[in-house]
């Protein structure tokens, strides 16, 4: 039993992890017959970094049946998203490429995979690469090598240090970070060394293998939906990567993308927020809460932008008072109109709203939630809300005969 747990902690710490006997080798041996036509039609690479000696081609969703398996393997995927998921909504896939390294070939220089992407890396980790063998992996006949524990180091080239070569028998995989430093070992055997490299990324990366174009709708539709996910059908909130404003795997189910009205996809803290304001508004908007411009709380202010300004300058921003704040609230029939209002619509206020009917500053309200004190509150998801006839009540309670303290 394979405990991913542990697969990932050792995964985090060292760089790189073999999983032994994470597919059965007839899954392999079934691959291997599959893209066999492929790898001999396929010509050398140009190119010191691929390899002169090497072959290399994608797209193998489209090539063979069984990459799905490999792609969508629970235990793989699974660590990939634990490790990735820290730093997106979602991960998808980089690539899948095929690999035969013939005899002869040179050791590949040592790099990291994550250097295809610009920014500060420090700390995080943009990719997980596996390594599928179809042949056996041996130092002799190329072997990927790693060096272990690069990864906490910047330095472009590793030095002194030594690698390790991940042998390892069809059926295994080798999973390692994109920014650990590793390698193709030269092939010193008589045979060619074939293998199968499926990678992960964070979902807002631009992918190494543009699956749009190597899987479109035509192609992905075959795909089972979780896969076609994967590959790029699917919004990475907020909003990224949308069609029309939906999410793309609108188009695994139509051709035609005219006349679609676009849908937020928000992550959930965003979903509440963003309820919270508007409901605000259009309370402010009924008149259930604030002046007729609808903001709230003393103090409260309106910005405008104006485009034909005075001479001497562009257009500008100006930020007015809010009368009802400047002139010192609302009257004892203006909040009472308010509470009935309220009843008759939306009883739940926020935390600006009923400090605006008790005539308090928000922040001595949210003070007075924390102290467990003030007018009973609940909390509805990740936002708190006060009840009209609750906040009356307490008024009420608090009610006391005028003169001093």
């Amino acid at each position: 039993m394979h405990d991913p747990a542990r697969l990932a902690a050792m995964l985090l710490a060292d760089g790189y992890v073999i999983v032994d006997n994470a597919v059965p080798t007839e899954l392999i041996t079934a691959l291997e017959a599959e893209l066999a036509p492929r790898f001999v039609a396929t010509p050398f690479c140009e190119g010191g970094f691929y390899g002169a000696r090497t072959k290399r081609f994608g797209a193998l969703l489209r090539r063979s049946r069984h990459i799905a398996g490999l792609v969508l393997h629970p235990i793989i995927r699974g660590i990939a998203e634990t490790v990735l998921g820290e730093w997106c909504d979602r991960i998808v896939l980089n690539l899948t490429q095929a690999i035969e390294i013939h005899p002869g070939a040179l050791a590949q220089v040592p790099h990291r995979d994550q250097d295809l992407w610009g920014g500060v890396k420090t700390g995080m980790h943009y990719q997980i690469n596996v390594i599928w063998p179809i042949d056996p992996f041996t130092l002799e006949s190329g072997a990927t090598l790693v060096w272990p524990g690069s990864h906490h180091d910047a330095a472009s080239q590793p030095g002194d240090a030594r690698p390790v070569a991940a042998e390892m028998p069809p059926g295994s995989a080798l999973l390692f970070l994109g920014s650990i430093l590793h390698g193709a070992g030269a092939n010193q055997s008589d045979h060619v060394r074939r293998a199968v490299i499926t990678s992960y990324c964070l979902g807002w990366l631009r992918t190494f293998e543009n699956q749009y174009l190597v899987y479109p709708p035509a192609i992905a539709r075959a795909f089972d939906p979780d896969l076609a996910a994967l590959i790029g059908y699917a919004q990475h909130r907020p909003n990224l990567g949308n069609v029309e404003g939906q999410c793309p795997s609108v188009l695994l189910h139509r051709d035609d993308i005219d006349g679609l009205p676009a849908i937020d996809a928000l992550l959930p803290g965003q979903a509440d927020m963003l309820d919270a304001y508007v409901a605000e508004q259009e309370a402010a908007r009924a008149g259930l809460i604030g002046g007729e411009r609808g903001f709230v709380g003393p103090g409260a202010a309106l910005m405008t932008h104006d485009p034909n300004p005075e001479a001497g300058g562009g257009a500008r921003t100006r930020i007015e008072a809010d009368s009802s704040a400047v002139d010192g609230g609302a009257t004892a029939s203006s909040a009472a109109e308010r509470a009935r209002r309220a009843r008759e619509h939306c009883p739940f206020l926020t935390t600006k709203q009923a400090a605006f009917h008790l005539g308090l500053a928000g922040d001595t309200l949210k003070k007075m939630r924390r102290e467990r004190r003030g007018p009973p509150c609940r909390k509805h998801g990740t936002v708190w809300r006060y009840h009209i006839d609750d906040i009356e009540a307490w008024s009420r309670a608090n009610m006391r005969e005028g003169g001093n303290g």
